[in-house]
């Protein structure tokens, strides 16, 4: 994790377009099924769509990061087991029941 957590804050250093000193990159806790790593940084762009490049080509390379530290991203799964259900009784198997045939006395 020290080895992920340096790589991503060299990314964030390297890139001409993010605030060099004002990044934060912390490993803060071990999630339910997870490694949680809060990153902050100040993107030095004027316009959205530049941000949304500059964030992407971040995130690729925190992706390289991460490989090249031999480790890699977990995604959650889920098992779901299905029952069968028990067979309906068909419409000619139903018998007609009597009805509720108690008299008042």
């Amino acid at each position: 994790m020290r080895e992920v957590v340096a790589g991503f804050e060299r990314v964030l250093r390297a890139h001409p377009k993010i605030w060099p000193d004002a990044g934060v990159v912390t490993f803060t806790e071990f999630g339910a099924s997870s490694l949680d790593v809060e990153i902050m940084a100040w993107f030095q762009v004027p316009e959205w769509s530049e941000f949304q490049g500059i964030r992407q080509d971040i995130l690729l390379q925190f992706m390289e990061v991460v490989e090249f530290a031999g480790s890699d991203f977990a995604f959650p799964t889920r098992t779901i087991h299905v029952a069968s259900l028990p067979e309906r009784p068909s419409e000619s198997s139903v018998t007609d029941a009597p009805a509720n045939t108690r008299s008042a006395a």
